[in-house]
């Protein structure tokens, strides 16, 4: 894999990572399988042309230097698409994100829904919308059945991969790789506060201890990440925390601004508990 850099973020708005190209283009939006699973369960994606603001890339990684006996990385894999918690086994992770598949006792499939609890609230759901070989994607959406205001949508727009890649040297990369814009002011503050790499650094180290519980061998701080933030066309550059705030709240039409400061700074005091 090329190098990386650790929690990068660039201001000028760099090229979109080569290995970021689908997520970006989202062509499973036009996949007759994802618009079925979409209707029948009443939701929509949240695409990245549905969000204002810059793109963020992101990626983490960790270098497997052999597998555990009897255990390919495409079944590795799937135990990650099966119970995305219970593979971590990270209390970090777990935390942070808890994975909850709406159809558990069946195999994982295109257009199944997970439902994701989040520590600061509110929760969101994301569709399984790509599977190959060595990775599997999951896309943000909207519960339209669902009516209160801080609980219809995911607070990102876009979509995350995860998946493995075959080094030359036989040993076996594991990454997860996103392409997302905020959707509000909880995915804005996300990014801000830290809690999306926090997130999948735990998630890497997780892996990394179930592999080795297991038997199998994790090459010495090869953990890797990092974070690119394109800057939208505004002139000016990125906008600052208050300007997030106030139109964070202008798009999506709170009801009481107060209510939602209070919420942000319930968030505040227990993201600083756990990072």
């Amino acid at each position: 894999m090329a190098p990386k850099q650790p929690d990068v973020d660039v201001q000028t708005g760099p090229a979109i990572p080569e290995t970021h190209g689908t997520l970006y283009a989202e062509p499973w939006a036009e996949d007759s399988v994802i618009g079925d699973a979409l209707k029948e369960s009443n939701a929509e994606l949240q695409r990245l042309s549905d969000a204002d603001g810059g793109t963020y890339h992101d990626e983490y990684s960790v270098t497997v230097e052999t597998m555990p006996p009897g255990v390919t990385p495409e079944a590795f894999l799937g135990e990650m698409m099966r119970d995305m918690n219970g593979t971590a086994n990270n209390s970090t992770f777990d935390t942070l994100n808890k994975f909850e598949r709406r159809e558990p006792n069946e195999p994982p499939h295109k257009g199944e829904i997970v439902d994701i609890g989040f520590p600061l609230g509110p929760n969101g759901s994301v569709m399984l919308t790509d599977i190959t070989s060595s990775s599997f994607t999951y896309s943000t959406i909207t519960n339209k059945d669902k009516y209160l205001w801080l609980d219809d949508s995911h607070p990102i727009n876009g979509s995350r991969e995860f998946g493995f890649e075959r080094n030359a040297d036989g040993s076996i990369t594991f990454y997860t790789r996103s392409t997302t814009k905020p959707h509000d002011l909880m995915g804005q503050l996300g990014e801000d506060w830290g809690i999306q790499r926090k997130s999948w650094e735990s998630l890497m180290d997780g892996l990394s201890n179930n592999v080795e519980s297991r038997g199998g061998t994790v090459r010495p701080n090869s953990r890797e990440g990092y974070r690119w933030h394109e800057v939208g066309l505004d002139p000016r550059g990125r906008p600052d925390t208050s300007e997030i705030i106030l139109a964070s709240f202008a798009q999506r039409n709170y009801p009481a601004e107060a209510l939602a400061m209070t919420r942000v700074s319930e968030a505040f005091a227990r993201l600083q508990s756990l990072l």
